[in-house]
């Protein structure tokens, strides 16, 4: 008897493994893929779509170009955390702030390269809003949208930013300060601006920020826009 019980116990045990239920195809708990960190990862097309267009490059349009983002991306943030920025808007969610801070904590990508299965890499995701392609060439031109690009933003934004004492950050700011900085665009090489972008002893930007001082060139381009009144 005590046989044929156990007997019985047995098969109804092993008959309970074979009751539950398996699902197919998936690598997670719940039975989906997980998302490939690759397919996942934050690039500046993300940053430019959620953050710039609807907060910033109304009054930064210049914010469009990832290679004038990258240069002023630390500042960014750190006026978005602090509710300086967007000016004219409500803060950015906290959502939208660690979107921020992740896209910065993984290098600031631009593209993603491909994973394809032969190993070849590429652009997966370009940034499509740059209107130039690499292969023309990037010619100053003595006009804000060019200098702001090339030579405001990557050089002097990190001491004059909109909330410095000297901001440098929109066209506006130089109109404002037309009398003391650039000399009323008279004589325009005796200006202020002209004069401390020269200077050896005492320049802009300064040599402990590890920025490049301004070509010849640049100062040259940057004179010119001041006597054409500074065109956009």
């Amino acid at each position: 008897m005590k046989l044929r019980k156990l007997y019985a116990l047995l098969i109804v045990l092993c008959s309970c493994g074979n009751s539950f239920e398996t699902k197919e195809g998936g690598d997670g708990i719940d039975g989906t893929r997980p998302v490939d960190g690759e397919e996942n990862a934050i690039l500046f097309a993300d940053i430019k779509s959620q953050i710039l267009e609807p907060h910033c490059i109304a009054c930064h349009s210049s914010y469009g170009s990832y290679d004038t983002f990258n240069a002023v991306k630390e500042s960014a943030m750190g006026a978005i955390s602090s509710g300086r920025m967007p000016k004219n808007s409500a803060p950015l969610s906290n959502e939208l702030k660690t979107l921020m801070r992740n896209w910065l904590a993984a290098g600031a990508p631009n593209t993603t390269p491909n994973s394809d299965p032969d190993g070849s890499s590429g652009a997966t995701r370009p940034d499509d809003g740059d209107p130039n392609p690499p292969t023309q060439p990037d010619i100053l031109e003595p006009t804000w949208r060019s200098l702001s690009q090339k030579v405001f933003f990557p050089k002097c934004l990190q001491c004059h930013g909109e909330e410095s004492f000297l901001p440098l950050a929109t066209r506006q700011n130089f109109f404002d300060q037309r009398d003391e900085l650039l000399n009323d665009f008279e004589d325009v090489e005796e200006s202020e601006l002209i004069k401390r972008l020269e200077s050896n002893s005492n320049p802009m930007p300064p040599t402990w920020s590890g920025l490049d001082k301004l070509t010849t060139e640049e100062i040259n381009i940057v004179i010119q826009w001041v006597e054409q009144g500074l065109p956009n």
